[in-house]
């Protein structure tokens, strides 16, 4: 074997095991509620994600009410190993609002409070729903 075919195999198989390493990109989807849906003031929250036990990363659902014009706040979240998760989320007044679902690294705490959203997540989608 010529040394350059030796290199292309080499360069090769090292973009596949690359590939293999970091997969595919961190996502996490809502399944429910739909966007612009009405909630009840508990209302289970779902979807999927890459997010496992394996993948070190963790799946949050964050409420964010616009009368009081914030703060996040994180709600209860269980995640399964096959990437799906729910969330009883509390919404305690009337009106509108935000739900986000982020997958991260960081560990957040039931009813941790943020002013923005946290650093660092590696996907997120948000919803607008109303009580």
């Amino acid at each position: 074997m010529n040394k350059s075919r030796f290199m292309f195999i080499f360069i090769e198989i090292g973009l596949i095991c690359a590939c293999c390493s970091y997969g595919q990109p961190e996502t996490i989807r809502i399944n429910l509620p739909l966007n612009g849906a009405p909630v009840q003031q508990i209302c289970d929250i779902n979807g999927t994600s890459s997010a496992t036990s394996d993948t070190g990363m963790r799946a949050y659902v964050l409420i964010w009410s616009h009368v009081s014009s914030g703060p996040w706040i994180v709600q209860y979240t269980n995640t399964s190993n096959n990437g799906s998760w729910s969330s009883p989320a509390r919404f305690d007044r009337v009106g509108y609002f935000f739900v986000d679902a982020i997958i991260t690294r960081q560990v957040l705490m039931p009813y941790e409070t943020f002013p923005t959203l946290p650093d660092g997540p590696m996907d997120q989608i948000i919803v607008n729903v109303h009580t």
